[in-house]
């Protein structure tokens, strides 16, 4: 087979390069690289955290906490119940030496003052004393709870409240008196409520009469009616509470010991 002869191609053109393609290509190349580096700087402190492996350590030492917290307000609960259990049995000998209705006074003065000493747990036999409409039971109430009022307001006028709102015939004309008495002495605000529904319920005397176990004479139910508006009047007139001692209140936040004074 015969040799073809080869015979040389020849290209014509031009290759030529722009300077503005090579500037576009390198800025696109850079913004590139700002926008990796801007990802990489978004990560914030948690996820820096996270990456260095720290978030166990952190974890372990919140549960630690949380953990002894509820270890302390457990046993403190648990204390304060074995107190509360220890108070009763000691009161117990008071409260019996004081339903005698032939305590000699001084005896009377010295048991009172000890009973109320325990606080808080005294407050419901101090509270039966004063529905028990008796002279010696009457002064041992008020007493009492004046002492533990001083110190514990807002227990003792839980207490006061419930009797002035009962109307199921169990306390006498006398025990709403002193009740009321104390409600103004003590300054429970809380108390006010009550004490002006008690007003509106006995706005003649057979209303009142209808509610209590000992019936009132005439002068009886114009007394406790001065003496119920006198209450009212008094209550109006205290400091009233602070919106954030009303907010601590509404969280319960507010210690238990706090005096009552402005509500």
């Amino acid at each position: 087979m015969a040799e073809v002869p080869r015979r040389p191609l020849e290209i014509k053109g031009t290759l030529e390069i722009q300077p503005t393609d090579i500037a576009d290509r390198l800025k696109k190349i850079e913004e590139k690289l700002e926008a990796a580096k801007g990802r990489a700087g978004d990560k914030d402190f948690w996820d820096k955290l996270q990456a260095s492996g720290a978030t166990g350590i952190v974890s372990s030492i919140i549960l630690a906490l949380v953990g002894f917290m509820l270890t302390g307000a457990i046993s403190n609960s648990v204390q304060q119940r074995q107190m509360e259990l220890a108070s009763v049995e000691k009161m117990q000998s008071l409260i019996s030496a004081l339903s005698d209705p032939m305590i000699p006074e001084k005896d009377e003065d010295v048991d009172t003052t000890t009973l109320a000493a325990f606080g808080k747990p005294a407050v419901p036999a101090f509270t039966t004393f004063l529905g028990k409409d008796t002279p010696t039971s009457l002064r041992i109430a008020d007493k009492g709870l004046h002492m533990v009022g001083s110190a514990h307001p807002s227990w003792v006028c839980v207490h006061l409240t419930s009797i002035v709102r009962n109307r199921s015939g169990l306390y006498s004309w006398r025990t709403f008196s002193h009740t009321l008495d104390l409600v103004g002495d003590i300054n429970c605000q809380s108390s006010q409520a009550a004490v002006q529904d008690f007003k509106d319920s006995t706005a003649t005397i057979d209303k009142l009469n209808a509610f209590v176990n000992t019936r009132a004479t005439q002068k009886d139910f114009d007394d406790l009616r001065a003496q119920t508006e006198s209450i009212l009047e008094r209550l109006n007139h205290a400091p009233k509470v602070s919106w954030w001692r009303g907010l601590k209140r509404f969280f319960h936040i507010i210690s238990d010991d706090e005096v009552e004074e402005a509500g």
